[in-house]
């Protein structure tokens, strides 16, 4: 790949040959048009000349052969009387056409091009011809003298432009290697004070990037810390019950060391499911590729995939949708959105205790809300409870499988924000339990239709 000042010159010395050749078109028309015009007056007093020469009664004596071959001819002088007869001709050989029109002419003798100036006095006509390419040929001479002069001047503008760019580009080689100095460890923003205004806009956007770099560096850091934090636990629990399961002598300490084991091989199942779910939804870990979805069609469907789950806790879990309501949105992503918050409602929600999952339209855009009857969640806390880890506080009356990993909302914001919408929690109008409302500001098409109820006790 060639180098930005190999490019420069190969552009500025292309431009500047051109425009030496469009100098020397330029001069050579210039001269010819000078040329044409100091050579036309010669003419006209050369005619002027040799007919007042004859009006005067003089004699004009022709040669008896001619000077030069034909080829060489560039001037010639005709004679004629009034009535076309021929008087003189300078070269016998050069046949000019009889015209006894006054003024400029070009014509064609002997297969070339003349200009003749006629000059018609009394009796007689005067005809002052010269070549055509005698003129051209003059020209020629005075705009091939400038090519030299061209040609040194292009070759001292490019050691002057080689010198230049080398000056010029050291900035940017100042850049380049301060740019490949810089560490994961180490993302300093790059100076701009000393550097050119043209390079600022450049510098600017490779220190946005390095901001950017270095925060994605800092949550995978702050992630993998936090994962082999919350990894310890559950392996820990597993190693004590693996020692339970051991030590157990009878059939019923074995069997229920067994469920224990099972419990939290479940547990570390779903902590490491819920981990690969985080890291896939990382800045460029995941390629959003969005479809219109259903909302109404997807809230049944992850009613029904929960329904198990909520018979077992004796709990009321029911869908209340408006038909209709398209959005573009990824539908993978957003089951999983929709699962990780009915998993938390239902896992702290109280046996007899109600969830409803809801899907409603709300102006140009489309609701989802997930309201549950269980202790709901304090306003001091909400702020925090989309940190990757936080469980908050509870009263010690929830097992350890109700206590989750704390990744379900957090997993939930980062779809929602994935999707341009927002997620808010508030707590439902029965003063009781709390309400997740995530809201898509715009629908994929107007959304229209009755609403339909489905729950999964029915």
């Amino acid at each position: 790949m060639q180098s930005i000042q190999r490019r420069l010159l190969v552009w500025i010395l292309g431009a500047l040959s051109a425009g030496a050749v469009v100098l020397v078109i330029v001069s050579y028309f210039v001269a010819l048009y000078e040329i044409d015009e100091i050579l036309d007056e010669n003419l006209k007093q050369v005619a002027l000349s040799v007919a007042s020469h004859e009006m005067a009664g003089g004699e004009i004596e022709a040669p008896a052969q001619p000077a030069a071959p034909l080829a060489d001819l560039d001037f010639a002088i005709v004679s004629w009387t009034r009535d076309g007869r021929l008087v003189f001709a300078s070269d016998p050989r050069l046949t000019l056409p009889f015209d006894t029109a006054e003024g400029d002419s070009r014509v064609q003798s002997n297969g070339e091009a003349w200009q003749v100036f006629t000059v018609r006095q009394g009796d007689t006509v005067v005809q002052a011809a010269q070549r055509v390419a005698a003129r051209q040929f003059e020209a020629a001479e005075v705009a091939a003298k400038l090519v030299p002069v061209l040609v040194v001047l292009v070759v001292l503008i490019g050691v002057l432009l080689v010198a230049a760019l080398k000056g010029g580009l050291k900035p940017l080689k100042s850049t380049a290697d301060h740019v490949g100095a810089l560490t994961a460890q180490s993302l300093e923003a790059i100076p701009t004070a000393q550097t050119p205004r043209e390079l600022h806009s450049m510098i600017e956007a490779i220190n946005r990037l390095m901001q950017r770099l270095s925060a994605t560096f800092a949550t995978q850091r702050r992630f993998v810390a936090d994962a082999a934090h919350e990894l310890r636990t559950p392996i820990t629990a597993l190693k004590l019950q693996v020692q339970l399961l051991e030590r157990a002598r009878e059939d019923g300490e074995r069997a229920g060391a067994m469920v224990e084991l099972k419990a939290g091989i479940a547990r570390a199942e779903r902590l490491i499911a819920q981990l690969l779910a985080l890291s896939r939804l990382e800045p460029g870990a995941w390629r959003h590729e969005t479809t219109e979805v259903d909302l109404g069609a997807l809230v049944r469907k992850a009613v029904v995939q929960m329904s198990t789950q909520a018979e077992a806790g004796d709990i009321d879990l029911g869908a209340e949708v408006d038909e209709n309501i398209i959005v573009d949105a990824d539908p993978e992503q957003l089951l999983i959105l929709l699962n990780n918050l009915l998993q938390n409602a239902l896992r702290h929600t109280p046996e007899g205790g109600m969830i409803s999952a809801k899907a409603a339209r709300s102006g140009e855009g489309a609701v989802l809300s997930i309201v549950d009857s269980g202790p709901g969640i304090p306003k001091a806390d909400r702020t925090r409870v989309f940190d990757r880890f936080y469980r908050g506080l509870h009263d010690g009356s929830m097992s350890a499988a109700a206590v989750g990993s704390g990744l379900g909302l957090s997993i939930v914001k980062a779809i929602a924000d994935r999707h341009g919408a927002l997620v808010a929690l508030a707590t439902p109008s029965s003063g009781r339990g709390l309400e997740v409302r995530v809201t898509f500001p715009r629908c994929a098409r107007p959304c229209a239709g009755a609403v339909g109820n489905y729950r999964q006790a029915a």
